[in-house]
């Protein structure tokens, strides 16, 4: 009797355990219901598929987006108790992120476990991913100084912000594997900076260390040429090598004096002024400077011509059939042209014309004084100077009104002027 009796228990034991594993098993593969990114957290809501109640855990795995997953779970949820078969979500889970770099990628999944158990569990869900928030790492590199000649050397600088940890360098050409480095190419070298930061994976940037050729002297030219005093001509230089610096002087032979500012190609000179009365010059080249000697381009020189004037004559009052002298217009700049015209062609002359004003006729035709304004231009050299101005005022021809008396032969009578 003692042999059945514990054979029975036995097997009432037996069976309940059986009973208990499989009340949780087979397990269904859970999935996100809902991700967002909040107040610094990773909330999820995960969704229990699993066919059977029982009581249930959540074991996730996060690791580096661009890292393999290792298989073992770093996060456990809150168990719920299933009461039925039908899917059930889980309570909403807040992951903080403080703990994750800022703007970097990360990959997720989970399965669904028993009991705390860590092998009783379904299989893996499908990956997910998020972006912790703030900026992601950068990587900047530069070069000081950028150009320089053959034996000179260059610090090669890079930058990194952001991050996960401690990264790991690696520049090529030279395999050096510190942030900052010191280079001395005999060509023009483009450098790359590797690296290597955990999560944050692999980051390159480069940066060119230039060696420029020798100088070439090149070709200058100034457009336009010549010019009128204050204007402005622009240097042009072709078929160069070098750092430019544009120099002036008096002459096509100097002495040359460096002009502040004047770096580049096209460049416009500043305002360029003739104070005379004949047109004078100003001379241009370009030196050249890099790895080698310095050397100038041809030297090209501006004439400058200077703004005319004009004098004219008095201002003119007459009668009307008295005759006007020939206005005469002068300038102290040699081959100055005139242009006039005048605004009151009643006066017997033409509206507009070049060069002197022929003597002529004056009229007027009202009974009232009438006046015209000649305004003359001067002009040499293709250059146009300020204008000046002079009247010719023609009073009409007075007109006698006379009443007529009745008087005896001899006598005397008087006129006035009404």
């Amino acid at each position: 009797m003692k042999k059945i009796y514990l054979s029975l228990v036995f097997l009432i034991f037996f069976f309940a355990y059986s009973i208990e594993v499989k009340a949780c098993s087979p397990y269904g593969t859970p999935f996100v219901a809902t991700q967002s990114i909040s107040g610094g957290n990773l909330n999820i809501v995960w969704t229990s598929t699993t066919a059977w109640a029982c009581d249930y855990w959540i074991k996730m795995e996060i690791v580096c987006n661009s890292q393999p997953f290792t298989g073992t779970p770093n996060y456990t949820s809150v168990s719920i108790s299933k009461p039925s078969t039908a899917n059930m979500n889980y309570p909403s889970w807040s992951i903080p992120l403080s703990a994750f770099c800022p703007g970097v990628t990360y990959k997720f999944r989970a399965k669904e476990c028993a009991n705390g158990s860590s092998t009783s569990c379904s299989g893996w869900s499908t990956t997910y991913t998020f972006t912790a928030p703030g900026t992601p790492p950068t990587l900047t590199a530069s070069a000081s100084p950028a150009v320089i000649c053959p034996s000179q050397t260059s610090t090669l600088t890079s930058t990194y912000t952001g991050g996960c940890g401690s990264p790991t360098y690696s520049w090529s050409p030279g395999g050096q594997t510190t942030p900052n480095i010191t280079v001395s190419p005999s060509v023009t070298t483009t450098y790359t900076v590797t690296i290597q930061d955990g999560c944050a994976g692999s980051l390159s940037t480069s940066v060119t260390v230039t060696i420029p050729p020798p100088p070439v002297a090149g070709t200058a030219s100034a457009t336009p040429n010549p010019i009128c005093s204050g204007e402005t001509t622009t240097l042009s230089l072709v078929g160069y090598q070098g750092n430019i610096q544009w120099q002036s002087g008096p002459s096509s032979t100097g002495p040359w004096t460096n002009i502040p500012g004047a770096t580049t190609t096209p460049y416009t000179t500043a305002a360029l002024v003739n104070s005379t009365t004949a047109p004078i010059s100003v001379c241009f080249r370009a030196e050249l400077t890099g790895c080698g000697p310095t050397v100038y381009s041809n030297a090209i020189c501006v004439t400058i011509n200077p703004i005319p004037t004009v004098t004219v004559p008095s201002n003119v009052t007459v009668c009307h059939g008295d005759n006007i002298a020939a206005s005469n217009f002068t300038s102290p700049v040699t081959g100055t042209a005139f242009d006039w015209t005048n605004d009151n062609t009643a006066i017997g002359l033409g509206a507009s014309g070049t060069g002197n004003i022929a003597a002529f006729t004056a009229t007027n035709t009202t009974t009232n004084p009438i006046t015209a304004t000649i305004i003359v231009t001067p002009t040499a050299n293709g250059c146009a100077g300020p204008t000046s101005s002079y009247t010719i005022t023609v009073h009409a021809l007075p007109t006698p009104d006379f009443t007529f008396l009745n008087v005896c032969f001899g006598t005397t009578t008087s006129f006035t002027d009404q």
